[in-house]
């Protein structure tokens, strides 16, 4: 399907579409050499998904982490949907009623239906089970395992600082594309001294703690502490990149 295709298909601009292609949230299957975008049933399929989560309130970016974690799965993904969106509902249908009582005098002020905290709760449990996901990995339990009974101080503080310079080397390079050979390098060094020093790796585990780095707050936190606040957004793009050159290794 070419562009204008989707968008009258689904009301979405044109704009909107390359705009998508531009931050890699949605890229067309296909672009001819004349420049034309052609959407496969996959796509679709991907904007459909992009739009239930902005339904329920995530932001594109969080979209974007989301929908590329290794560990994402569609269905489960829609039946939280359903959850949330039926939160919604029920505050949509309080809220009528407490107008239609509220017209007809028969209701006092009213402010417990604005608040949409069970709404809230249950996105934020739900990026805790991702987190828990990862609990449960093989890679989780190596690391239990190697470091349960470990009570060397000094070990501990040789390790943090090894990671603080490995970031630090990072933030040096802030400002060079994460595709740089630079920021790659260092990437691989990272790689390299979690599967020495923590557990196996893989281009399937980096990935998702690239994914980690940017959408759990313990984690962003710390490497941002390394430099600045741009840099686990940065460490994450860079990760990517890897990753995708990677894929095989």
């Amino acid at each position: 399907m070419t562009v204008n295709v989707v968008a009258k298909m689904t009301g979405i601009t044109i704009r909107t579409l390359h705009y998508y292609d531009q931050i890699e949230l949605l890229s067309p299957t296909c672009v001819s050499s004349a420049n034309y975008r052609f959407y496969s049933h996959e796509d679709i399929d991907r904007l459909q998904q992009i739009l239930f989560f902005k339904e329920v309130g995530f932001n594109l970016k969080e979209i974007k982490i989301i929908m590329s974690a290794p560990l994402y799965s569609k269905e489960e993904t829609l039946k939280r949907h359903v959850e949330i969106l039926v939160l919604k509902r029920d505050r949509i249908d309080e809220l009528i009623e407490l107008i239609d009582k509220v017209l007809k005098g028969e209701s006092k002020t009213n402010f417990s239906v604005f608040n949409e905290d069970n709404i809230i709760e249950l996105q934020e449990r739900y990026h805790q089970e991702v987190l828990e996901r990862w609990e449960n990995t093989t890679a989780y339990q190596q690391y239990k395992n190697k470091y349960a009974g470990m009570e060397r101080k000094n070990e501990w503080l040789r390790l943090e600082s090894t990671a603080q310079e490995i970031f630090g080397k990072i933030f040096h390079h802030i400002d060079e594309t994460p595709d740089s050979k630079n920021v790659q390098a260092i990437i691989h060094e990272w790689r390299n001294f979690i599967s020495a020093n923590y557990y196996d790796c893989s281009i399937e585990m980096l990935r998702y703690l690239g994914f980690l780095y940017v959408s759990d707050k313990r984690f962003s936190s710390t490497i941002n502490s390394y430099g600045d606040e741009r840099l686990s957004e940065f460490v994450n793009q860079v990760i990517t990149i890897y990753c995708d050159n990677n894929i095989s290794k």
